[in-house]
């Protein structure tokens, strides 16, 4: 039908479904029916296209494509897929050289295909770790009871991390149910009964799901293994919740309240249209997601997750959007500061410069004076590389222990971290690093054989800081004075704008004045 100028005709069967005990009346004969009588009948029109004619590219329908096309280019060594013929919901499961059809770019983050549902709908886990946290506090193995009794994990993963995403309400399936059932034996592979359902617009794989992950090859190999910790979804036992180890040894459990990096999960609505190939240089983008930044657009109306590049002449670094602060853009630097070189972050574990602030003398390397401090710091550093770009902004410091609200909230509240009165516990700063349950406040892409432990900003108490290891496993505090890493965050001035560029992680947005 493409580039003819005769018109086409294509007749289509439209199929009406209508709701159980609904009345319609046929207005020739006066009669009423009983829709329960008279369901899935159907029509026939007449579609008449003019021009350019091209079928839409359901979600599902595409993935499914091209899954049987790696089936039949690659019959002896690869099987992509996993089929369980009990619920007929299809699970991606292998390596990542055979299970590369899946990625989808969605709202400034990197996704995976996890799962098909027999309806349509797919479900989707971020590449990476996208911040670290507490599951809830010690002995809170439940991810959500009710609304008196919602875990750590859940109140971050339904409300800040929900806020990032693009468009929600018209992607997301709410009408999925999230099994967070502890299995009846304390095996991987173990299927949950359904006795603990939870609706939630975002959740966590749980054992069985990860399992069907590498169920075609093993944990090691398998795609979602990406060489960190990361929680599950659901209970191992009556005090412990599983997760992901780093390397060969599978998913195991810990306490709740031990810190793992976090790996959100959506499902998407059936009927959604996809366009690009699904691999990683070109991932499924969801059509109706926010548009690619053009040259010109600030860089302040761009979405969390969104790759950021400075460049002038040979010098280059690359950051990831936090989100925006008073028209400010916060962005996090992917790679260590200072060319993977550590700084202390105070000078002794228990003194008052535990706070990010105090004990700025320069005679003291602390990280605090090492990226603030002017002529040599690294915030002179970056302003003298890159140009007037940057501006102070707030950083909040809150003593939060494993309540990550705490770290920007004065007191628990109900809602994102955004919404709540802030904590007075706070500065203004050039240059601060991420803090605790903040977003990208984990390690990153490569897995920990390319990872330093890092830092973070706030205390967990009045003589501890978080960091997170160099495997993604979080602790609350160490010896201060002890040597590690750090990824600096800034503010973009309001008026930075897009001069090139996706905004990918492969094409970050090129920005300037």
């Amino acid at each position: 039908a493409a580039n003819t100028s005769s018109e086409i005709v294509k007749r289509y069967k439209l199929r009406m479904w209508l709701d159980e005990n609904v009345i319609i009346s046929d207005t020739e004969s006066n009669a009423t029916y009983n829709t329960t009588e008279y369901k899935n009948k159907y029509a026939t029109i007449k579609l008449i296209v003019n021009g350019d004619f091209q079928e839409k590219s359901f979600g599902y329908q595409k993935v499914l494509k091209s899954i049987e096309a790696k089936k039949t280019a690659e019959t002896n060594s690869c099987n992509p897929t996993w089929k369980d013929s009990s619920d007929g919901i299809i699970y991606f499961s292998g390596t990542n050289d055979c299970v590369d059809m899946n990625y989808v770019w969605y709202s400034g983050k990197l996704w995976r295909i996890t799962a098909i549902y027999p309806d349509g709908a797919m479900k989707l886990i971020t590449q990476n770790n996208i911040t670290s946290l507490a599951f809830n506090e010690s002995g809170g193995v439940n991810f959500y009871t009710d609304e008196n009794n919602k875990s750590y994990m859940y109140q971050w993963l339904n409300e800040d991390f929900y806020d990032t995403l693009y468009n929600a309400s018209e992607f997301i399936d709410t009408t999925k149910e999230w099994n967070a059932t502890m299995p009846a034996n304390e095996t991987i592979s173990a299927k949950p009964a359904k006795t603990n359902m939870v609706t939630a617009k975002v959740g966590l794989l749980n054992n069985y799901e990860y399992y069907n992950s590498y169920r075609n090859t093993s944990n090691y190999n398998g795609y979602l293994n990406i060489k960190y910790y990361w929680w599950l979804l659901n209970q191992y036992n009556e005090w412990g919740v599983w997760h992901v180890h780093d390397f060969i040894t599978g998913a195991a459990y810990f306490q709740p309240s031990h810190v793992y990096g976090v790996r959100p999960s959506i499902v998407i609505k059936f009927g959604l249209e996809l366009i690009g190939e699904g691999t990683s240089a070109s991932p499924y983008r969801i059509v109706g997601d926010k548009d690619i930044g053009g040259a010109n657009e600030l860089i302040n109306t761009r979405l969390s997750g969104e790759y950021v590049k400075l460049k002038s002449g040979n010098n280059e670094q690359v950051f990831r959007i936090i989100g925006v602060e008073d028209n400010k853009t916060k962005i996090i630097a992917m790679d260590y500061a200072d060319n993977r070189t550590t700084h202390k972050f105070a000078t002794s574990r228990g003194s008052a410069n535990t706070l990010w602030g105090n004990g700025t003398t320069t005679g003291e390397d602390t990280w605090y004076t090492y990226l603030n401090v002017e002529t040599t710091g690294y915030f002179d550093t970056l302003k003298n590389t890159y140009g007037e770009l940057f501006d102070s902004g707030t950083y909040y410091l809150g003593t939060s222990g494993l309540n990550y609200k705490l770290s920007v909230c004065a007191n628990i509240t109900s809602g994102s971290t955004k919404e709540c009165d802030k904590t007075s516990n706070k500065g203004t700063f050039n240059v601060g690093l991420p803090r605790y349950g903040e977003m990208f406040a984990a390690q990153q892409a490569g897995g920990n054989s390319n990872s330093i432990t890092m830092w973070l900003m706030n205390r967990y108490d009045t003589s501890d800081v978080w960091y997170v290891n160099n495997n993604g496993d979080g602790g609350n505090y160490y010896i201060l004075a002890n040597a590690y890493g750090g990824r600096p965050t800034v503010h973009l001035k309001s008026s930075v704008k897009i001069l090139s560029g996706t905004g990918t992680e492969s094409d970050p947005y090129l920005v300037g004045l």
